[in-house]
């Protein structure tokens, strides 16, 4: 899921230019509630790439047509 993140980030960079994005540490933590404090980042800012709405979760997450006929081929 990572490398499809990352292609959606990367065509809309090139789509919209590097200038257009930033990355910013909004917090340091224990790696203890790395994914508490990152679903409360993901609720309050709503990022427009964000695929997940909990984080290490695939709650809400929709697979293509593709992948899903490729999981029912395995």
């Amino acid at each position: 899921m990572l490398s499809n993140l990352s292609t959606i980030i990367h065509k809309a960079q090139l789509k919209y230019g590097h200038s257009n994005f930033m990355l910013i540490i909004l917090d340091c933590c224990d790696k203890k509630v790395v994914r508490l404090k990152e679903t409360e980042y993901i609720k309050a800012l709503k990022p427009a790439y964000n695929i997940l709405q909990i984080a290490g979760s695939a709650l809400g997450y929709l697979h293509t047509e593709k992948t899903r006929a490729k999981m029912r081929a395995n």
